[in-house]
């Protein structure tokens, strides 16, 4: 009886923990709101898009795609020859081949979305982007942000990476970028991406182990410092990186091993691509990554 309260007792402290750590990392992000919005829109209008864009372009060229599906530059030469088959055609004659009939933009989930960054990449590619992320706030700006470039092709939905609300089998590509590394239940969120996917569809994740760089710096005595955030904020930051279980595993190979864990068909792992991107990171300690699967 004594062994099964413990345990009981010691199930409740753990969510107890649990949602502390999932209340102060929503009061962070959405107090960023604004700030990170301002400066993730910089950067999408810096060089540093570009190579974004090439890695998201890369994975959709790649995928297994029904016939049913199109990618931008596909869907301008589609247009280009039913424009020539038209010219060669009577005017009254509104025929469409089969092909054009059943193509379709590709669907693309963009999990923990922020202000849009990747969103407005993969809008821009011409996909059906579906965005979602658990700060109201983050998702007002990534609509804003949208609505700013003249992107119409997206919509958003407020929930958690860690329960997707989507049926199976929904979405042709799931993207992330700088996410895992900030939540609580980490595993859940690539078992939730590949339960979405389509069998042939990819996952891919651009992050880097952020969390265990602030707490080695933490460790060294080091204050943090970020051109725009305050240090009231860099110490709720590192308060919740020191509490996440993804902070004392070894990554990214703990994001390979969970992908072949679920039955992903093909994963693949780029290591330190955070110079090519531009991406600044914090030393070496915390390389930017991309880790991709094939369901």
């Amino acid at each position: 009886m004594y062994c099964l309260s413990a345990t009981v007792g010691s199930v409740f402290q753990e969510r107890c923990i649990m949602h502390n750590i999932h209340e102060e990392s929503l009061g962070y992000w959405s107090g960023r709101a604004k700030e990170y919005s301002a400066l993730h829109m910089d950067e999408y209008h810096s060089g540093k898009s570009h190579c974004f864009a090439q890695i998201i372009r890369h994975y959709l060229e790649c995928l297994e795609q029904p016939s049913r599906y199109v990618t931008a530059d596909q869907q301008t030469h589609l247009n280009d020859d039913k424009d020539n088959a038209q010219s060669h055609t009577q005017p009254n004659d509104s025929k469409q081949t089969d092909t054009q009939k059943h193509m379709q933009p590709i669907r693309a989930l963009d999990v923990g979305c922020g202000s849009g960054f990747l969103s407005m990449i993969l809008a821009k590619e011409g996909c059906t982007v579906t965005s979602v992320d658990f700060s109201e706030d983050m998702l007002e700006q990534a609509r804003q942000n949208l609505r700013a470039e003249g992107l119409s092709n997206c919509t958003f939905a407020h929930m958690p990476a860690q329960d997707l609300r989507f049926d199976d089998v929904s979405f042709d590509i799931a993207v992330t970028r700088n996410v895992l590394w900030t939540l609580e239940d980490a595993d859940l969120v690539y078992a939730q991406m590949m339960r979405v996917l389509r069998p042939g569809g990819a996952l891919v994740n651009m992050d880097a182990a952020y969390g265990q760089a602030f707490v080695q710096a933490d460790a060294r005595g080091e204050i943090p410092h970020h051109r725009t955030q305050t240090l009231d904020q860099l110490r709720t930051r590192n308060h919740i990186a020191h509490n996440l279980t993804i902070t004392q595993v070894d990554r990214p190979q703990w994001d390979i091993t969970q992908l072949w864990d679920l039955g992903a068909a093909k994963v693949e792992c780029y290591r330190n691509i955070g110079d090519f991107c531009g991406q600044q990171t914090m030393k070496q300690d915390a390389s930017m990554f991309v880790v991709a699967a094939r369901k």
